[in-house]
């Protein structure tokens, strides 16, 4: 290995660099933020250090409500919609349009079908990591990284993202199949699934096993911070549905804006990827630092 994570920031820089090229830290292990040997994020009560003027994004205080998780959530979105934006944009543009384009009838391939779902696969498990990260650095920094550095990171976690994804979706409908109950009990359990596979350096049944005692005694509030973000997205994208629905009605489509609208809508889809990160790191506040940094 040539290069080596920032603890302050998490940058990649080069192992012979003694300072990081993004953010001035000495380049050497720390007790908190990224550790620059395990590749994990620690604690989020590490200081955010920034260069003048510093002002972090929100503060995630301890999980005691589904206030204390959503309002920082949408703080978070708002603050940072520029760069969720673009994250989102550069991954999704090209399969939304390559939806729009080929989804056109209702006698589409099945081959062309699972290719899209595939590739919505792909981007959501590159984005996740990503976001995780720019926002993180965002927040321990107050500076947005690149999107090559995000998505450097996002890279280096895809197949870990992919493997918990696939691992925790295959419980959950094993769950829903015997007793419905089961299936949703799990999946508020595995709700931190994305940011400890972003952020921690486990493997894919490791994940699983963190998400589902993290979230012990939380669950209830994860069910009801999911339900009451669903609702407002859900909001939020009634116009854009609107629009497009009417022109149907009407049989116009125009494959630009179908792609426009769902763009609109992966962006504020991520609204929920954003919320587990909130979880996770509130979770965190009430977690001794022995359990946070060993597994």
């Amino acid at each position: 290995m040539t290069e080596t994570n920032c603890g302050r920031c998490g940058m990649m820089n080069r192992l012979a660099d003694e300072v990081c090229q993004h953010c001035g830290a000495e380049l050497k292990a720390q007790a908190a933020g990224f550790n620059a040997a395990s590749n994990e994020y620690r604690r989020p009560e590490a200081n955010f250090e920034g260069g003048e003027g510093f002002k972090p994004a929100t503060f995630i205080g301890p999980f005691n409500g589904v206030g204390a998780v959503l309002s920082p959530t949408i703080e978070i979105f708002k603050d940072n919609i520029w760069l969720i934006t673009k994250l989102i944009f550069v991954i999704f543009a090209p399969f939304e349009i390559f939806k729009a384009l080929s989804f056109d009838s209702k006698d589409t391939r099945w081959q062309v079908v699972a290719g899209g779902l595939f590739l919505a696969l792909v981007c959501k498990m590159l984005v996740a990591p990503s976001l995780i990260y720019a926002l993180v650095t965002v927040m321990r920094t107050g500076v947005a990284p690149g999107l090559n550095e995000c998505y450097r990171w996002g890279l280096s976690k895809l197949w870990i993202m992919i493997a918990c994804a696939f691992m925790s979706w295959l419980l959950q409908v094993l769950g829903l199949i015997c007793l419905i109950i089961p299936g949703i009990i799990l999946g508020l359990a595995f709700e931190l699934v994305y940011p400890i596979a972003a952020l921690e350096n486990r493997t894919p049944v490791e994940v699983l096993k963190r998400s589902y005692e993290l979230t012990k005694g939380y669950r209830w509030k994860i069910l009801g911070a999911g339900i009451v973000l669903g609702i407002l997205c859900y909001v939020i994208l009634i116009p854009a549905g609107l629009v497009t629905g009417v022109l149907a009605m009407n049989g116009i489509r125009f494959w630009p804006l179908d792609a426009a609208v769902s763009m609109i809508g992966d962006i504020v889809n991520e609204s929920t990827t954003i919320l587990s990160l909130v979880i996770y790191l509130s979770i965190l506040r009430h977690t001794p630092s022995e359990e946070a940094t060993q597994g």
